[in-house]
């Protein structure tokens, strides 16, 4: 019980410090979570400066059953960006 009260005191009292990282975030054309399809960063802004969004056809499910190879080719290019390669 004592566990469950400090999560949601903890949960409440949240106050996360923008950090200078870059953030790359995949995201899907469509949502089923409204309204955040219309928020591009989906709120990771308030977390850094630097994100940059990629998008990925379909919904949240569909990228690791059917365009788990754009998923794939997407992180492929942001790791080799992050090396400074092709």
């Amino acid at each position: 019980e004592m566990l469950v009260a400090a999560s949601f005191d903890s949960i409440r009292h949240y106050e996360p410090e923008p950090l200078d990282v870059p953030i790359h975030l995949l995201r899907t054309t469509k949502t089923d979570f409204s309204p955040f399809d219309k928020i591009e960063d989906l709120g990771w802004r308030e977390l850094s400066a630097r994100v940059s969004v990629g998008y990925l056809p379909g919904q949240h499910l569909e990228v690791f059953r059917v365009a788990a190879m754009e998923l794939a080719e997407k992180i492929r290019e942001l790791a080799n960006h992050k090396r400074g390669g092709d």
